[in-house]
């Protein structure tokens, strides 16, 4: 009698959302004893960076988000990005949705898409 709901991955901006909460929670159990050490070189950074850039940089570091990299959602590959393409009828396969793209944006497409996979619907 459990239902479950089908999510897909969280994309990389979401986990770095959720990881910034995170950071900003820690920032909050920090004693202000251990804060006075760190004022003279946080009043340095702000001086170099400005405060929105180094609190940034601050909270990127704590939240272990040192290098993001944009991936597929269909397969995890590294510098892709994942589409939607919403059509008005249902197609009856993947050519299909190939021949469409194609007449839409032209041949060169093929070098550009490098994977195309239905969602439920087939819309």
């Amino acid at each position: 009698g459990i239902k479950f709901k089908r999510i897909g991955v969280p994309s990389a901006t979401e986990i770095i959302k959720a990881s910034s909460k995170d950071a900003i929670r820690l920032l909050d159990s920090v004693p202000p004893t251990a804060i006075s050490h760190f004022k003279q070189s946080a009043e340095k950074l702000i001086e170099e960076k400005g405060a929105v850039e180094a609190l940034a940089a601050a909270l990127a570091h704590i939240s272990g988000a040192t290098s993001v990299d944009q991936r597929s959602l269909i397969n995890s590959n590294v510098g892709f990005v994942t589409m939607i393409l919403r059509c008005s009828i249902e197609m009856p396969n993947i050519s299909y949705a190939w021949k469409e793209l194609k007449e839409q944006l032209g041949e060169e497409i093929d070098s550009k898409v490098k994977g195309m996979v239905f969602l439920k619907g087939k819309l």
